[in-house]
């Protein structure tokens, strides 16, 4: 990939997270990386391509990296563990991801939502899945990791509002606590069933 198209996903990336799709424009993309909107069309033959280029080299390669080394851990609950805390990280540290994720959740446009699929749990399931069936094998996987995304995302988002609820203690809203607690939540759970 060139440098030129590197820094058009780039741009595009923080102006869709920060815009969604229909807030952006192709003139404020190449106004942004000062090309015109024909170096763009020359390297993404519309705005939709643009936009799955970034949702697919964006997410992939940032859950690619929170899920590199995992497949090394041989103990289940381990992998979950290390799993749950990388993805809280994640998606606490890197508010483009986090809002590049929900924006498509929110939008529900089906060729979008199958790129985030893909990339996105695709990843966990090379990575982790069958760790994961050992630990819980008579859940869905597909569920499982499902509500694994549910959890960490919703109490990353949850930590603006975690002081304000009754009895909140300020750990609440430390990493490592959220981890464990969602951690913790999910073995008992899977042991449960």
């Amino acid at each position: 990939m060139s440098s030129t198209s590197s820094r058009m996903l780039e741009v595009a990336a923080q102006q869709f997270a920060e815009k969604g799709y229909s807030g952006t424009s192709m003139r404020s993309i190449a106004t942004a990386t000062g090309t015109t909107q024909a170096a763009i069309y020359h390297h993404f033959p519309n705005k939709e391509a643009l936009y799955l280029s970034v949702l697919s080299l964006q997410l992939k390669e940032k859950t690619g990296a929170a899920l590199e080394g995992l497949d090394q851990i041989k103990d289940p609950e381990q992998c979950l563990r290390e799993l749950i805390f990388r993805l809280v990280r994640l998606a606490e540290e890197d508010e483009q991801f986090r809002q590049l994720y929900f924006r498509e959740l929110l939008e529900g446009n089906e060729e979008r939502l199958a790129t985030l699929a893909e990339n996105v749990f695709g990843g966990l399931l090379d990575s982790v899945g069958g760790l994961l069936n050992k630990l819980a094998p008579r859940f869905d996987l597909n569920l499982l990791l499902l509500s694994v995304a549910g959890l960490v995302c919703h109490h990353v988002e949850a930590r603006k509002i975690s002081p304000f609820m009754p009895g909140s203690e300020p750990d609440h809203q430390e990493l490592d606590t959220l981890s464990e607690h969602i951690t913790k939540l999910l073995l008992y759970g899977v042991r449960g069933a």
